[in-house]
């Protein structure tokens, strides 16, 4: 019984060890996805299945003069010209989850 104890004693600190190194790795990736993504002078955005925006990048928020927590949630069609809310809509209904 106590080598069973001793044996799950030592798995979870393994698994305590592995779930660190995760987290620092996931981290890290996370920093390089945002600065490369926020560096991008181009729009970047993020669209939920409802059409809500749940992302979006600097420039971004800076062609719409508006924040990032004026933008998150809003509906992404309202933010397209009227010239090309046709082409937004097609491309949207040929999309899948």
């Amino acid at each position: 019984m106590d080598d069973e104890i001793q044996s799950l004693r030592a798995r979870v600190a393994q698994l305590e060890q592995r779930n660190a190194e995760l987290s620092t790795d996931l981290a890290r990736e996370r920093q390089l996805y945002s600065l490369l993504v926020e560096d991008q002078r181009e729009l970047i955005c993020r669209i939920n299945l409802d059409g809500t925006l749940s992302f979006v990048n600097d420039a971004y928020c800076r062609y719409f003069a508006k924040t990032r927590e004026e933008l998150v949630g809003a509906y992404f069609s309202p933010l397209v010209p009227d010239e090309d809310k046709h082409i937004i809509a097609d491309v949207m209904t040929r999309l899948g989850p």
